[in-house]
């Protein structure tokens, strides 16, 4: 995770861990992570049932703080899917900074959180962690993103609205998760200018028009 931040996004200067690290779910990781030089903080566990927030609060009151005492820093990577850190990815954004978020899994990452980060990533993306059961194997491979959104103009036979062409994509089979964020878009157009095999036009009621190359 370490290397796929510095590879995209700079040196990661300043690294911290939050977890009951005296328990045994934790404390076989503490060698490792010191050899990454990651600071580990301790949430102590008093009770089951005070332990769900203690994590976040500590971490949104650690980023606050390096907010503040270090405005060199332009990039946050937080990785966690709680729903409980949306406000902090919100109080980021609004210093100017850039905000990446690293959920765990499709299964327990929060999507509202995936909205608001700048940049999003599951963890099971990055190490190739299987995060859904094994199913059978299709004889056809499945379509990329790319491929369906060419392929929905292709039966449209004329431009498609921006938002429509998305709306159509998320309603084909196997794309109803789809986020741009997760294969490394910030935006929705972005994504689509990506794409060799479409153009895009803006509209002069600021509409976003999308069609296929001749």
């Amino acid at each position: 995770m370490i290397d796929f931040l510095e590879e995209n996004f700079g040196n990661v200067i300043f690294r911290r861990a939050y977890a009951d690290w005296a328990s045994k779910d934790f404390n076989d990781h503490e060698h490792q992570l010191q050899d990454l030089g990651v600071e580990m903080i301790h949430v102590l566990r008093r009770t089951r049932q005070s332990k769900k927030n203690g994590a976040d609060i500590l971490l949104t009151a650690d980023a606050v703080e390096c907010l503040l005492l270090r405005p060199f820093i332009s990039t946050f990577a937080v990785v966690s899917g709680d729903s409980d850190i949306g406000p902090l990815v919100t109080k980021l954004k609004s210093h100017g900074k850039t905000v990446v978020v690293i959920g765990p899994d499709r299964v327990s990452t929060a999507k509202h959180v995936i909205e608001l980060a700048d940049r999003f990533k599951f963890y099971t993306d990055i190490v190739n962690i299987e995060d859904q059961p094994a199913r059978p194997r299709s004889r056809r491979a499945p379509k990329s993103p790319q491929a369906m959104v060419v392929e929905i103009l292709k039966k449209a036979g004329e431009p498609l609205e921006s938002a429509r062409l998305k709306r159509d994509l998320l309603a084909s089979p196997g794309f109803k998760e789809f986020n741009q964020k997760a294969i490394g878009f910030k935006t929705w157009t972005s994504f689509l200018r990506s794409l060799e095999q479409v153009v895009i036009s803006r509209r002069g009621d600021l509409g976003i028009e999308v069609s296929l190359k001749d």
